[in-house]
């Protein structure tokens, strides 16, 4: 159900409340009746959406969820990223909010008619995270998407297209790194070494001349 775009949530949003005598009272928004629950209308039946999706860069959004997680890790995984590898149960969790979001958006915005829109940043960016987390690259790809809107196929391309560069300019600086410690320990240091030998060589023996010289 697309319950972001649904008409239901549209009049929720237009009309939530209505002044009786002095009183502010929520009604129905369809049929203006105070007899209401937090789900639907006792007098017409009339379903309230549930607004899952929330607001762009809100509290339900990907960026709320990756907070949650960072601040939930320990303080030395924070210091030290590289022993987050050893949390699989508290990774496991987070890659399942991680899905259960992409899932709710795809959703959401099913043959969702519009051109745009200010969820595309998320995506792009929910995608990243996922394949940082070792989520194939085909599960992206597979074809239930197919019926997306069109900016939300191109934030699932520019996620890969950026997660690809991020990768290799990672490896780039990787190989760099290894080929200047391999430059390293097989030139620098031997040649400051034998550098070193031979100095301390030609100082003795200038010492030991000049000695016999003086002699």
């Amino acid at each position: 159900m697309n319950t972001y775009s649904s008409s239901n949530t549209e009049l929720i949003k237009k009309t939530k409340s209505k002044i009786i005598g002095k009183l502010k009272v929520e009604v129905c928004p369809k049929c203006e009746s105070f007899y209401i629950t937090s789900r639907e209308c006792e007098a017409c039946g009339f379903q309230f959406a549930i607004d899952r999706v929330g607001e762009a860069f809100g509290e339900k959004s990907f960026y709320a969820i990756k907070d949650s997680y960072v601040s939930s890790l320990p303080s030395l995984v924070r210091v030290f990223p590289h022993l987050e590898k050893f949390l699989e149960g508290k990774i496991r969790t987070y890659l399942f909010e991680l899905k259960r979001r992409f899932q709710l958006l795809a959703d959401a915005f099913e043959n969702d008619p519009r051109p745009g829109s200010e969820f595309a940043i998320e995506v792009k960016d929910l995608v990243v995270e996922m394949r940082d987390y070792k989520i194939g690259e085909s599960y992206f790809l597979d074809e239930k998407w197919g019926a997306l809107p069109l900016w939300f196929q191109i934030s699932i391309s520019e996620g890969l297209n950026e997660y690809h560069w991020q990768k290799k300019s990672q490896d780039f600086a990787r190989d760099n790194k290894s080929f200047f410690e391999f430059l390293k320990s097989f030139t620098f240091y031997p040649f400051a070494k034998w550098i070193l030998i031979y100095g301390l060589g030609l100082s003795l023996a200038l010492y030991v001349a000049r000695i016999s010289y003086s002699s």
